[in-house]
């Protein structure tokens, strides 16, 4: 059931907000972060929490749904959950950022990677954001940026 996991798991999210509007708002990284931290021990609230509020949150509630059918099935399977780190938050340019995280489980650990892209000066859109169980694919760290 892993190696047929390995296959490349994603959920393309496009322009779901990251509003920070209100002033002290966290940035991209502590949402995701807090995402990574929920999604094994709560991944529908976990995909809630990252969106609700989000400019288009009712927009892209499909997609929403599909990332929360994909990791109801998946995290259950890959064990104990025991943190994150974070591989790499590189800024492409001055509104486009790539976060790629390992969340660390039992079993096998899943690569997260995220790109935001800047709207405004406190507002940030996941544009796409993808989870991976094969590590050692190199198509999937090349389409990874790793």
């Amino acid at each position: 059931m892993i190696r047929t996991m390995g296959w490349m798991l994603a959920a393309l999210l496009p322009l779901f907000a990251l509003d920070a509007a209100a002033q002290g708002a966290p940035a991209p990284a502590e949402r995701i972060e807090a995402f990574l931290t929920g999604a094994a021990k709560d991944s529908d609230a976990a995909v809630d929490k990252l969106f609700h509020g989000s400019r288009e949150e009712k927009i892209s509630a499909k997609a929403a749904d599909q990332l929360k059918a994909r990791l109801k099935t998946t995290i259950p399977v890959l064990g104990r959950y025991s943190g994150f780190e974070k591989l790499s938050d590189k800024e492409l340019s001055p509104s486009l950022r790539r976060l790629v995280y390992l969340q660390k489980f039992e079993s096998v650990p899943a690569l997260w990677v995220f790109y935001v892209y800047r709207t405004g000066p406190n507002e940030w859109l996941i544009n796409t954001m993808n989870f991976t169980l094969n590590l050692t694919d190199p198509v999937a760290a090349v389409l990874n940026g790793l």
